[in-house]
């Protein structure tokens, strides 16, 4: 029996696969770009599940500096810039200027509020599925007892 979220990636995975065989087709019609274009992304059109996984995914690189997260020991899955990638193609370029605007502000505010009495940020993790907790930190917990999507990882000076 297949996950939902593995049905999610593979549905995805498919559309890019299909996107990629239009233009492959299409490629040396001049029409090629006005038929890439109608299967843009539609501005306004971004789901939540999608701004809140990109907002977890930004939040976490701009926190680490402009570097993606690193990724965890998983048995399956996308590393965190595999999953920005995904999720970057499938939303509208000025949808996806504004959630890094939000993110960018929130990933400071939290910097200010952790970086404070000589602590300073050493790593980040994308902890946003269940068993990335214990991954990520050795603790046990399920996403009921420890739901955090981010974890901070910080040393004193």
């Amino acid at each position: 029996m297949k996950s939902f979220s593995s049905f999610l990636n593979e549905d995805e995975e498919i559309e890019q696969y299909i996107k990629s065989l239009v233009l492959e087709k299409f490629n040396e019609d001049e029409d090629s770009e006005n038929l890439f274009e109608s299967l843009e992304p539609e501005e306004g059109k971004v789901s939540s599940d999608t701004k809140g996984k990109m907002h977890e995914l930004l939040v976490g690189y701009h926190l680490k500096g402009g570097k993606h997260m690193s990724k965890h020991v998983d048995k399956e899955g996308d590393s965190p810039q595999q999953a920005h990638d995904k999720l970057k193609s499938t939303v509208h370029a000025n949808d996806y200027k504004k959630m890094n605007t939000r993110a960018k502000s929130a990933a400071n505010d939290i910097k200010k509020q952790v970086e404070q009495n000589g602590h300073k940020i050493h790593d980040v993790h994308w902890t946003s599925k269940p068993g990335d907790i214990h991954r990520s930190t050795g603790i046990h917990a399920s996403q009921k007892e420890d739901s955090s999507d981010i974890v901070i990882t910080t040393h004193k000076k």
